[in-house]
């Protein structure tokens, strides 16, 4: 399955540019296969603590930026 072997960054940006999405944050807990050009749509959280108060500040940063 091409999925699996695909970055997680090619995950979601595949999925944005089927569906038309042009604008738009993602949050995870893996950077590897993130562009340096495109990090700036990564908020990058903690898997073993989830997210943390300053990772929703910089989230709500980056939305607001989006507007």
């Amino acid at each position: 399955m091409v999925w699996r072997k695909q970055s997680r960054y090619e995950q979601i940006a595949g999925y944005g540019a089927r569906n038309h999405i042009v604008r738009w944050v993602a949050l995870d807990d893996d950077a590897r296969g993130w562009p340096d050009e495109q990090r700036h749509r990564l908020v990058l959280i903690n898997g073993a603590t989830g997210m943390t108060a300053s990772d929703a500040y910089d989230l709500g940063l980056r939305l607001q930026a989006l507007q």
